[in-house]
């Protein structure tokens, strides 16, 4: 049964991560997509841990570790409607 939460867990975040990446209003191509969320979010906390590094990949190495945690640990938060 944890792979069935586990896939849960990763649709709603590609959700709320289409809704603070503005997926609505993106640029053709990636509106209406979930085409490069997760990398796109992977680089952010990349760079938010790394401060001045500056290689995309080390970024995206860095950042994807939480986000792996985070669609694991999805179903227990508070603040969405969803849970």
């Amino acid at each position: 049964m944890p792979d069935v939460q586990h896939d849960r867990n990763r649709a709603a975040y590609m959700d709320y991560l289409y809704e603070i990446y503005d997926r609505e209003n993106a640029r053709p191509g990636l509106r209406s997509t979930y085409t490069g969320l997760a990398e796109q979010h992977r680089r952010r906390i990349g760079w938010k841990i790394a401060g001045d590094l500056t290689l995309n990949e080390i970024m995206t190495k860095i950042g994807k570790p939480v986000v792996d945690e985070e669609v694991a640990n999805w179903h227990k938060r508070t603040d969405e409607p969803n849970s």
